[in-house]
């Protein structure tokens, strides 16, 4: 049986909109449900927009602590 080690979700959409950068909630909930189900290593990928020229760097990381996958 094969495990699933990472999964990678990539979205098309843009999630800054002016100096804020937001993530969808639906989306923070769908990666969450990945991870209790399937791994404890989940991605979610976003495109970098023209619009967001200005921003060098725009990526962040959030970490979900779950009792399911500690060792």
């Amino acid at each position: 049986m094969r495990t699933i080690e990472t999964i990678i979700d990539v979205k098309y959409k843009n999630p800054i909109h002016g100096i804020d950068v937001n993530v969808s909630q639906a989306d923070i909930y769908q990666m969450l449900s990945y991870s209790l189900a399937y791994c404890k290593n989940i991605i979610l990928v976003y495109p970098m927009f023209r619009i967001n020229n200005g921003y060098m760097n725009p990526l962040g990381k959030y970490e979900v602590e779950t009792e399911k996958w500690d060792n």
